[in-house]
């Protein structure tokens, strides 16, 4: 688990969020969850060490086409990337690579 959690959690706790969020849903106390709880679940639960989807996507935003002198060049393809890219559909790996 990420050291940060907690961090994040007492911060959370201090701004008062799952509050606020129960008042503004105005739920019923038989809930055994309330709609604030969830909230702040879900906020420290989408936060990660591990690389997910999200990440490797991010990881080609700053992967660009353009044309230089009327060639077309790519920026930013690294190794890495270009390794990523094997696990890519066709599809994806055809627009990086230029094929």
């Amino acid at each position: 688990m990420p050291d940060h959690l907690g961090l994040v959690a007492g911060i959370i706790d201090e701004i008062g969020i799952v509050d606020k969020i129960n008042e503004l849903i105005e739920e019923k106390k038989t809930e055994k969850v309330s709609a604030g709880k969830v909230v702040k679940a879900m906020i420290l639960n989408g936060i990660t060490d591990r690389p997910t989807l999200r990440w490797i996507f991010q990881c080609f935003q700053s992967v660009h086409v353009f044309y230089l002198q009327e060639v077309k060049q790519i920026s930013n393809l690294t190794n890495e990337r270009l390794h990523l890219l094997k696990f890519f559909p066709q599809s994806c790996q055809d627009y990086y690579l230029l094929i």
